[in-house]
């Protein structure tokens, strides 16, 4: 996650993909839902503040673990999957 939001590539690839489906993503709004859904499956604060690079757990807990998502929440969440694999997409296990 750190990589896409600090890659200036990244930024302009995820700016033209936003603008190309025609949907907004508020600043860090993928990497805020993804601690919010990582910590109600997991249940875990330890856990999701390692994922997060925290230094502590209070982060943590002060920013995602108020929020009022379920557990099911996050599992539907984490279980998107396209319905079907681009064409210019090589899948890295047969890469190289």
């Amino acid at each position: 996650m750190g990589w896409l939001s600090a890659n200036p590539c990244a930024k302009l690839a995820k700016r033209a993909m936003c603008e190309a489906a025609g949907v907004a993503i508020p600043h860090d709004g993928l990497r805020h839902s993804f601690a919010t859904y990582h910590y109600a499956l997991h249940g875990d604060a330890a856990l999701t503040a390692r994922e997060m690079k925290h230094s502590t757990t209070d982060i943590t807990f002060h920013h995602y673990a108020h929020r009022d998502v379920t557990k099911q929440d996050a599992e539907a969440w984490f279980g998107v999957r396209a319905q079907e694999r681009a064409r210019n997409v090589i899948l890295m296990r047969k890469a190289g």
